[in-house]
């Protein structure tokens, strides 16, 4: 089984490949291997996607989660070039209640760069030093048991061989806008 999993991120873009790196990309799906076929399952939400990744060591999953699927069938999903995956970590914390997880990609999509959102203010933070700095003027949340350790900001490995040739001979290091979500597949 593989160290990364988890997550597979697609962003989608119209048009051709370069005009698509450069506009918004946006998580479209979310995928589990399971442990025992190694196949991909797509996922229906990024709650759902979290809870399966920040428990993925102790509690492996299988196809069988999924009440319609089993090792038997078709993958739903597979890597492949169409799209740019990106593997996250197992075992990333849930984002904590109140707050979004979220990436920027960057135009030559040769990495994500992780924040979390405030949900009610849409107010991004995107440093563990950030993160303590909200915390000690929002003494709020810390009342209600959220700590500094509850973000991880590691950033999901974006897969070279899922990078198209327009995109990946580029040498813009500057960033499109927001992905949404952690591990995912773009299409582009």
């Amino acid at each position: 089984m593989m160290e990364e999993e988890e997550l597979e991120l697609e962003t989608q873009g119209g048009g051709n490949l370069k005009s698509a790196a450069e506009n918004n990309r946006e998580v479209s799906a979310y995928a589990v291997q399971c442990s025992k076929c190694s196949k991909w399952r797509l996922i229906s939400t990024l709650e759902e996607y979290e809870e399966i990744r920040e428990a993925s060591l102790q509690k492996p999953w299988f196809c069988g989660n999924k009440d319609d699927k089993s090792c038997d069938d078709p993958s739903d999903i597979d890597i492949d070039n169409t799209r740019i995956w990106a593997m996250d970590k197992p075992s990333l914390p849930k984002s904590p209640a109140g707050f979004e997880r979220g990436m920027t990609i960057r135009r030559d999509c040769s990495r994500l760069d992780v924040y979390y959102e405030i949900t009610s203010s849409g107010k991004k933070l995107r440093s563990t030093t950030e993160v303590q700095k909200f915390l000690e003027a929002n003494p709020d949340y810390i009342a209600i048991g959220i700590t500094s350790s509850d973000f991880n900001f590691r950033a999901p490995r974006v897969l070279e061989e899922t990078i198209p040739e327009e995109v990946a001979s580029s040498k813009k290091k500057t960033k499109t806008s927001n992905v949404v979500v952690d591990d995912f597949v773009y299409d582009y």
